[in-house]
């Protein structure tokens, strides 16, 4: 097994710490993902892991204003709130308006 030197070493803990992917880091210096895990496991434990997934439409600060339009009684149905959100440039479909609303509650 061929030997990573102090520079890579660290040049792998800084771009693990600026939140970049292991496989990133790895394809970013040409070493493998398994090398910078083990250097991950070894220099950086207590480093949480990234989120996984598709990022959410709405944020939590949204779903709070939803939630505040509809106690309020500004936006009585969730046409209502999908139109709210479509004014403010949030694209999507009524099934996540209805998701969301759901989640939330309501």
């Amino acid at each position: 097994m061929k030997k990573i030197d102090d520079t890579t070493k660290q040049r792998i803990i800084r771009l693990l710490q600026s939140n970049r992917s292991m496989e990133n880091v790895a394809n970013s210096l040409g070493i493998s993902a398994r090398t910078v895990g083990r250097i991950k496991k070894a220099f950086l434990p207590a480093l949480s892991r990234l989120s996984a997934g598709r990022p959410r439409i709405l944020s939590t600060r949204t779903l709070r204003d939803i939630n505040r339009k509809v106690l309020c009684g500004e936006c009585t149905t969730g046409k209502a709130v999908m139109r709210h959100l479509q004014q403010q440039g949030i694209k999507l479909c009524y099934q996540t308006v209805w998701n969301s609303l759901h989640s939330i509650g309501i």
